[in-house]
């Protein structure tokens, strides 16, 4: 899965994410206003197990936002295979 940011974007903001879907959701709220297409966001999720409610609301959101991004793995590929697939995900 490729996402496409608009055409204009200089960079692309990634968070990589394990377990922690109750601090990313909070930081994607604040980000949220902010959001641009020179600047879109990426979420990696490692295939978490907890916080699944949280994440599942990030993915609603992303679903409506074209600024934000959201990825998950089916199961944790460890630390260097979701940063691997980070780099593999972003074209900016």
């Amino acid at each position: 899965m490729n996402f496409l940011p608009n055409e204009n974007a200089v960079g692309t903001v990634c968070f990589m994410t394990f377990n922690r879907g109750h601090i990313l959701l909070k930081t994607i709220k604040k980000l949220l206003p902010r959001l641009n297409h020179q600047w879109p966001v990426l979420v990696v999720n490692n295939g978490s197990t907890r916080y699944t409610q949280e994440y599942n609301e990030i993915k609603k959101i992303a679903a409506s936002c074209k600024d934000l991004n959201y990825y998950r793995h089916k199961k944790n590929i460890l630390f260097d295979g979701n940063l691997r697939s980070l780099f593999e995900l972003v074209p900016t």
